[in-house]
């Protein structure tokens, strides 16, 4: 053919250099499908250990409470009722998008934002900045750091800076 005059080669020819490429890209693409199947799996056990501490939480406010029916009116155990329904749903919608999405990433982050307003609303309503739940907020960082490395522990870091600033804020106020 007329194309090959000349000395040029032929564009389905491989030259070394372009193997060199094609390996690197083809060990990028298996790296990137490889990635989201860890945070899926990551995900997945995050859920879960949110439903099981949500749990743990729904059954030591009964236990606490089961002597004392009339406390289970109070105002603050309504929302810390709320809070946990509210939870508990947010943690079966997340669990039907991890199963069905193929990008994670905004949904790790979604889950940070989850975190940081209840670990705030939790921290609000057990005291404020003396509750002993100020801790949550270094386990979604935490938690966050081990999903998607530092920028999402600078994700969930700034959220519940927020967070925090604003339940201290709120605490002044009620």
């Amino acid at each position: 053919p007329t194309n090959l005059h000349g000395g040029r080669q032929h564009p389905g020819r491989l030259t070394p250099r372009s193997r060199r490429r094609k390996n690197r890209s083809r060990a990028s693409l298996e790296r990137t499908l490889q990635q989201p199947r860890n945070l899926r799996e990551r995900l997945e056990l995050v859920t879960l250990v949110r439903a099981l501490l949500v749990t743990l939480l729904l059954t030591s406010a009964v236990v606490v409470n089961v002597n004392n029916v009339d406390s289970l009116s109070d105002p603050t155990y309504k929302a810390i009722w709320v809070l946990i329904i509210a939870t508990y749903i947010a943690t079966m919608i997340y669990a039907f998008f991890i199963r069905n999405s193929l990008d994670l990433r905004p949904l790790a982050m979604t889950q940070f934002v989850g975190d940081a307003i209840l670990s705030g609303g939790l921290v609000f309503l057990t005291g404020g900045s003396d509750s002993l739940f100020v801790f949550l907020f270094f386990l979604s960082i935490v938690n966050a750091a081990s999903m998607l490395g530092r920028e999402g522990a600078l994700f969930s870091a700034s959220c519940c800076s927020l967070a925090l600033a604003t339940t201290v804020l709120l605490q002044g106020r009620y």
